[in-house]
């Protein structure tokens, strides 16, 4: 009774050794990783990609232009207003501006000049503005209008002028 029980004993131990060996070797093989993006899920796309353009355009650049200040200005004088203007663009060019005076029919106006602004630069811009001896005392507003030679690239700022009576 000892041999029947026996056998099928060893049977199972033999079949336990071998399943537990199995895929355990002595070789290592390195795990294969398949990176795709979502794009290559779907279909490819039947449009190809248009050739690049034989003449870029030209890099536009923008002009900025930032009220700093303004001297308080005694009626019948003259006061500072000093603004920056900006060319980010990779080329230096004139600038054209025109200041004028909000709410007012000071004569004179629009005060108007130009500017060469190197390339990729700040310049400060200082521009004297006549107070007529009649002007009430108060806070006058300031609007300043910066163009480019290209007519469609310009910028506009606002500033105040402080003035006081004799």
């Amino acid at each position: 009774m000892t041999n029947r029980f026996v056998l099928p004993c060893l049977a199972v131990l033999a079949a336990g050794i071998a399943l537990s060996s199995c895929g355990k070797s002595s070789q290592s093989v390195a795990p294969e990783v398949h990176a795709m993006s979502l794009a290559d899920l779907g279909a490819p796309d039947s449009v190809p990609p248009p050739p690049p353009h034989p003449n870029p355009p030209p890099h536009k650049g923008n002009v900025t232009v930032l009220f700093v200040s303004a001297d308080t200005t005694l009626a019948g004088t003259s006061g500072a207003s000093h603004w920056t203007l900006g060319n980010d663009g990779i080329k230096p060019f004139t600038a054209q501006w025109s200041l004028s005076v909000s709410d007012s029919l000071w004569p004179g106006f629009p005060i108007q000049g130009s500017i060469v602004l190197d390339r990729r630069s700040t310049t400060p811009l200082t521009i004297q503005v006549p107070v007529p001896a009649n002007a009430a005392a108060g806070t006058y507003g300031l609007n300043i209008w910066v163009s480019t030679p290209d007519p469609n690239t310009f910028a506009v700022a606002s500033g105040f002028l402080r003035v006081v009576s004799p």
